[in-house]
């Protein structure tokens, strides 16, 4: 995913996309947010404007400068009426029908759009992969990659795959699949479909839970294994390209439990089955010597940044009628 940058932009346009609540990185993109419409902003007078078009009222929609109510079946033509309007295209799908509130919205903020070429960000919160490239041709169209959105610099966060997590239901009902390991997952409980989900499950073989507590998962699992709280566990983590941190227990342990990586070492009969060594080894190996850094001088900070890739620019040139079928195809779908 890419790395967004709201605190770059002087003008944000978001399509249901609860950016400062639930969106992707809620409490960074809020920090980002609040630097670009402080009073440090007024006084330099370039506080950020922002637009929000969404169904249902949320975190992010009550902090907009203007927010326009629209059918979650309008989001799709409303993303075609602004690439029109903004690029002088004519992709077919653009109407908003009796909604004139959203179609006067969507004709100011293409014309700031355009003012503020380099220095604007429009996001959708749509899992729709036309929706997302539509987006994408909007942000091309108005200089957003390079200083807005950084592609160079990706955002590692949400790398699962629906496809194939649909697909790994279909192998499951096959008896394709011989062992299932859960580890800080609850498919049961909040897959789109967890009914056909756990129907599936029940065909496997091995079932696997590495949880510390009894949830619908581990419930139709055959073994659960134990793990410690993340206030217990050491373990890393590297959210950004180039950006990484260490994740160090605050308390013992305080059952008898065991960290599902330590149990995978010892599975796999690893050289080194201990996975706070397992751990240290590869920073002292692998990161740290970048920087001339010590383990202890890692604990002590907790983080490590590399220096950032430059952002670089770039252009759209995928042709969008079929992407506009699809989101009129899905709008007639929903209204159906």
């Amino acid at each position: 995913m890419p790395k967004y940058n709201f605190d770059k932009a002087d003008l944000i346009v978001s399509f249901g996309a609860d950016f400062l609540g639930t969106w992707i990185s809620g409490e960074e993109f809020t920090a980002q947010y609040v630097a670009n419409r402080n009073y440090k902003s007024l006084e330099k007078k370039k506080m950020s404007r922002h637009f929000q078009f969404e169904a249902g009222m949320s975190l992010t929609g009550t902090n907009a400068d203007t927010r326009v109510p629209i059918k979650l079946s309008e989001e799709g033509p409303a993303l075609i009426t602004l690439y029109n309007a903004i690029t002088g295209g004519s992709l077919a799908g653009g109407s908003l029908g009796n909604n004139v509130t959203a179609d006067k919205a969507l004709k100011l903020v293409a014309k700031e759009l355009l003012q503020n070429k380099g220095k604007s960000l429009v996001v959708s919160g749509s899992n729709d992969v036309s929706t997302q490239i539509l987006v994408n041709a909007i942000n091309s169209a108005i200089g957003s990659y390079g200083t807005t959105i950084d592609l160079d610099n990706a955002c590692k966060r949400y790398e699962g795959n629906d496809a194939e997590f649909a697909e790994l239901i279909n192998e499951m009902n096959r008896g394709e699949v011989a062992a299932v390991f859960f580890l800080n997952s609850n498919p049961a409980y909040d897959a789109i479909d967890s009914k056909a989900f756990s129907e599936a499950l029940a065909k496997v073989a091995l079932k696997v839970s590495f949880s510390d507590r009894d949830d619908e998962t581990s419930g139709l699992c055959d073994v659960v294994a134990i793990t410690p709280n993340y206030l217990e566990s050491w373990g890393d983590a590297n959210t950004y390209e180039g950006f990484y941190s260490i994740v160090q227990p605050t308390i013992n342990p305080v059952f008898n439990s065991r960290q599902a990586e330590q149990s995978l070492l010892i599975w796999s009969d690893a050289a080194v089955q201990d996975y706070y060594q397992y751990v240290r080894n590869n920073w002292e190996k692998n990161i740290l010597p970048v920087v001339g850094k010590t383990w202890n001088d890692l604990l002590q900070t907790g983080v490590f940044s590399a220096t950032a890739k430059t952002a670089g620019a770039y252009t759209f040139s995928m042709s969008l009628d079929a992407v506009a079928s699809s989101i009129t195809s899905l709008r007639k779908h929903s209204n159906a």
